[in-house]
């Protein structure tokens, strides 16, 4: 039988199809994935719940997801502190409320609305004028943090093959207070 992935898409406008092709195309090798609109429950047989961004989400909207959890729902978030305007400044700013984080920070992990720079990055095209012509440079960018694999713990499960990850504008995440377990 084929574990259930539950894909719920938490900001508005967002798709599978056109917004995360890869995502489900790689899940969907070991799960069967599973769409989840906001608001409507969480099936029972869903084995693991994706939240993908969560900006658009409201308190009604996050009622199931908190239920899934309290009946011992595995679910992994991907949201953001700061919202980014990828389409004009690439300047981040904090939303002024996000029901999302506040619900993740009762079970004891702050999304800070902040950004996390490194040394360890990837590089972005700038364009600069230079006399008559444009040259185009590859700058290094704090703001798009590269994990690389090296210094990963190959006799652990999860980390044993793992090769990197990129991360655009992350956030750092504080633990609020001990797990119970």
């Amino acid at each position: 039988e084929t574990d259930v992935a539950g894909l719920l898409l938490g900001t508005a406008g967002a798709s599978l199809e056109e917004d995360y092709p890869l995502l489900a195309n790689h899940l969907s090798r070991d799960f069967e994935v599973r769409p989840i609109r906001p608001g409507e429950p969480i099936p029972p047989e869903v084995t693991v719940l994706f939240v993908i961004g969560g900006t658009d989400l409201d308190a009604p909207e996050l009622y199931p997801i908190d239920q899934y959890i309290m009946r011992g729902g595995n679910v992994l978030f991907a949201v953001d502190g700061v919202t980014v305007d990828l389409q004009r400044t690439f300047r981040a700013e904090a939303p002024q409320e996000m029901p999302l984080l506040d619900m993740l920070s009762t079970y004891g992990a702050r999304v800070e609305q902040e950004l996390v720079l490194d040394t360890s990055n990837r590089r972005i095209p700038v364009r600069e004028q230079a006399g008559g012509s444009t040259v185009q440079t590859l700058e290094p960018y704090p703001h798009w943090v590269s994990l690389r694999g090296t210094g990963a713990n190959d006799d652990n499960p999860i980390t044993a093959r793992f090769a990197g990850l990129d991360l655009y504008w992350p956030s750092h995440l504080s633990l609020t207070r001990e797990s119970a377990e």
